[in-house]
Parts: structure tokens; sequence; C-alpha cells
């Protein structure tokens, strides 16, 4: 939670040349807005208390700087405001036009071939991310985007993510997500590692890879595969296996709904190797997909019968006593150093020296996948 109330900025307001237009939204790490540039280039301003989550956001940003790619969220620069005083960090960000990936999907009531295409969308975007050591673990519906532009998903917001270097920042076992969207063996290390000093999970890009099997499984039947709201709620998690997709949606494509499963099993081993692998196995169904993956996986709301709509809060999909046996068994990399970026990091008491230090030691990164136009951010 934020320990310092949020900016309240009006429109209009000028931050460091850019001039800002509206609010988008508060979370646990941060408020968001959206500004524009003189020659009409938006961007969204990030801004986060000092001596709150400092260490999370240069790691946000460490993160960030490492990867490029077109449907992976952008960063410009970080910064202090105001600059006289400062209280806060602020990242500028690229401004994804569109909306939330379950706004979008109630709206349009897409086919087999839009889900598979979102889902490889995201899985090509989060193969660059684990190619650079970066797991995003709060892949989810909000934290994705509909560009508008041209329809591709783009994943934003890592301010819970981390990568095989990074500090521990967090006091219990598990990083901050969303319990529905974490994976077995994430909540298995939570139940088993409770009220234990010093035990905290390493998040895999298996975790991401289960994500996306929640994803994928709420686009195609209008609910996520297991609910998990409250103490217990996990252990149909552990335990249960979900109906399948098709079995649940006669629309959803076997092959497509079998991938769905394969991305929910309990092992991490069992799932797909990589993302690189789902992205291999989605192409390939998507070349040899025939007219029944044109036919819209659910029907509006407005519309009876036919498959449940999707839904902002999914009913839970009953537990079944199945049980399965023999279950088949993170700041790094800153490189265009705080001084390279639009703006300097300034050090104050809650953000000391030494941390600064450490982030603007560090090597340069590897070469980006895509050129920064080409995810949509337009050079400052």
């Amino acid at each position: 939670m934020l320990e310092r109330a949020s900016p309240q900025l009006s429109p209009g307001t000028n931050i460091n040349g850019l001039v800002v237009e509206e609010l988008v939204g508060v979370g646990g790490w941060g408020t968001v807005y959206r500004a524009r540039r003189e020659d009409g280039a938006t961007y969204a301003l990030k801004f986060i208390p000092l001596g709150h989550a400092v260490d999370r956001a240069l790691r946000e940003f460490a993160m960030l700087l490492r990867v490029r790619h077109r449907n992976l969220v952008q960063v410009v620069s970080l910064g202090v405001w105001p600059e006289e005083a400062p209280e806060y960090l602020c990242l500028q960000l690229g401004f994804v036009e569109g909306e939330r990936l379950d706004v979008w999907w109630k709206k349009h009531t897409p086919d087999a071939r839009g889900a598979a295409g979102k889902v490889l969308q995201l899985a090509r975007g989060l193969t660059a991310a684990h190619a650079a050591g970066v797991v995003h673990r709060d892949v989810k519906e909000a934290n994705i985007i509909v560009r508008a532009s041209d329809g591709e998903a783009v994943l934003v917001d890592f301010g819970s993510g981390t990568y095989e270097e990074a500090a521990t920042l967090t006091r219990g076992p598990l990083a901050p997500g969303t319990p529905s969207y974490m994976s077995p063996e994430a909540l298995r290390f939570a139940q088993e590692k409770s009220g234990k000093a010093g035990a905290h999970y390493r998040a895999s890009p298996a975790d991401d890879l289960y994500a996306l099997g929640v994803i994928l499984y709420r686009m195609a039947t209008g609910k996520r595969p297991f609910e998990v709201r409250e103490p217990g709620d996990e252990e149909a998690v552990l335990e249960e296996e979900a109906p399948a997709p098709h079995l649940l949606n006669p629309r959803v494509p076997g092959p497509l709904s079998a991938v769905c499963m394969r991305l929910l099993e309990k092992e991490p081993s069992a799932r797909h190797a990589s993302m690189a692998e789902l992205c291999t196995v989605l192409e390939a169904q998507l070349a040899a997909a025939d007219a029944s993956w044109s036919v819209p996986l659910l029907e509006p709301a407005t519309q009876p019968g036919g498959p449940a709509p999707f839904q902002e809060k999914a009913p839970s999909v009953p537990r079944r006593a199945r049980r399965r046996v023999g279950q088949l068994a993170a700041l790094a990399g800153v490189a265009a150093c705080l001084g390279a970026a639009a703006w300097v990091y300034a050090p104050t008491q809650a953000a000391t020296p030494a941390a600064v230090a450490q982030v603007a030691a560090l090597p340069p990164p590897p070469p980006v996948e895509a050129q920064a136009s080409d995810a949509g951010v337009q050079p400052p």
C-alpha cells in the first residue's frame, strides 16, 4: 500500500516538458498519469513515493531497460518530482493506447484464432523478457492492454517483477501478485513455508506460463480454472484438475484446449519447456486452423444461450474430487546508466547514494529485440 498520498496533478501540469492530461490509475506501487509531449507523443508517468517503494521502482526500471519488444511496455527514463524538493520517483513509460484485455474481450467476443493470437503475442513478449532473465510474476488481464493501433496485446506494469540477480524485497514467502493466477508450486511453497523466517519463493518462467494458461482458460470459457480468494481455496489448485475448456465450451477447438491444460499442469516440468516453445506450438496450430477456429467462443452477454459470457468476476469452477496420480514434478543490467536517461536520478535521504551507485555500476544490457519505435515508444 502507498504510505504517502498520491500526487494530485491537474490537467495541464508540466512535468519536465510533458503536459499531464489525466489520471490513469492508482495501484499498490504507484500512481499513473497520461501525459503528452509537444509533438503529440503520449507517455505514462508513474509516480512512486520516496521512502516507500524506491527499491522496487529502481528494479522495475532496471528490468525494462534490459528488454525492448513490441508486446511489452517500454521505459523511457527515470527522474524525481518535484525537482526542487523531490517527493516521488517518476518512471516515464511508453503509453499504450487501448483497452484492458478483459474489457476488450467482453466487447468483441473473438474466436479461437483471436484467443490463440493474443496469447501468442504475449508469449512472444515474455520470450524476450525471460531471455533477459526477467519474470513478470503478475501476468493477468488487468496488466494487459490491447493496443488500439494494431490490436496486439501488450504486457504492462512490471512493478511485481523480478530478475535473476535481484535482491529479495518481500518479507513473506510470496512476492506480490494475484492468487488466482499464481502457480501451484508458488502456492505450495507458501503453504509449506508459512511462518518460517527467511523463506522466499523464487519465481521462474514456469510461473508466467501458468498465468497465461489461466488467461487462455478464461477467454475460452468465461471462467478462471480456480478462484483463490479465501484461506483454503489454494487446495483446489494443488489437488484438483479443472475441466478442460472444450468440455465446458464445445466451441473451443481440441488442440487449443490441450495447450491450455498443459499450461495449467500442476508441476512446472509438465508445462511447455519455455515461452519460445509455446510460441512454436501456437504458430503451428494457427497455421493449421480450420473453420471451427473462426466461430466466436462466447456469446455477447446481451444474447441468451451459448457458453457463459466473459465476466469481470467469474464464478468459481465447481471443484472435482478427482485427484491427480503421480503429478509430474531476480537489479541487473541497468545499462544505459541513469545518466543516459532523459532525466537524472537525484539521490535523497530516502534513496541512498549506495543504492544509486549500485545501479550506476551495472554492466550494459544486451542488444534489444526490437526497435523502440516498434514498441510504440517515441524517442524523448
